[in-house]
């Protein structure tokens, strides 16, 4: 009742003095015209942080593969090498995600037009990933990880599917080959784990014929949203 008593006398003021000011302006049917500009617009900001660093990386900027001598005899060969992936995740928390990698044909660094189907560019395999875990002086049980989701455990795919956390080693044996997007890392919702590190084998077939000197390919990264629990 008061919140309306309020309004009629807020009316009655504003017509009082538009009577005033403008006789005959209460029977007006049309908006009035502005008679001077001002800020009718203005902009809102607001500032949102989110303590911690959260980053994927490649530990090193480039990687060598074994060199591969073709002959008479030989006249294929296989490349094999690895390399490692690095986190950097000390949120207070972050969703699940999974990380891919994806790799471009090998080219020729001088002779143009000569390559290597990055179909025969295959993972060979992958290592645990290893971390901070929940109670080391880092990460103590007193911060609230007290289990494997609330820290956000790193972890390894095989096959481009499945999750693993434990094994020292496993080889891929199927979808492995780096011509299409592969899966190979994942992180539970939780806590960040510091620091975290996880290697992968990867291996290259090099076919009959193929031009010597040296090749090189991109090999890409990426975080998506994840699927694990």
């Amino acid at each position: 009742m008061n919140l309306k008593k309020a309004l009629v006398t807020g009316i009655a003021a504003i017509g009082l003095m538009a009577s005033i000011a403008a006789p005959g302006a209460l029977a007006q049917t049309s908006p009035p015209t502005e008679s001077s500009s001002g800020n009718n617009s203005t902009i809102a900001y607001v500032a949102v942080i989110t303590p911690g660093a959260f980053d994927v990386y490649f530990g090193v900027r480039s990687f060598d593969l074994s060199a591969v001598t073709l002959d008479a005899s030989s006249p294929e060969g296989a490349a094999a090498g690895n390399f490692i992936v690095y986190y950097t995740d000390s949120l207070a928390n972050r969703p699940n995600f999974n990380v891919t990698l994806t790799a471009s044909d090998f080219t020729h660094t001088t002779v143009s037009g000569a390559s290597i189907d990055n179909a025969g560019f295959t993972i060979a395999g992958a290592y645990n990933v290893r971390q901070d875990q929940c109670g080391g002086p880092e990460r103590p049980v007193s911060s609230g990880c007290n289990n494997i989701h609330q820290i956000g455990d790193i972890g390894y795919f095989v096959n481009n599917t499945g999750g693993h956390s434990q094994a020292a080693f496993t080889p891929w044996t199927a979808l492995n080959t780096l011509d299409s997007a592969r899966t190979i890392q994942f992180g539970y919702e939780g806590v960040g784990t510091i620091t975290s590190d996880g290697r992968i084998d990867v291996a290259l077939d090099v076919p009959a014929n193929t031009v010597a000197g040296i090749y090189q390919s991109s090999l890409t990264l990426s975080v998506i949203a994840g699927t694990q629990p």
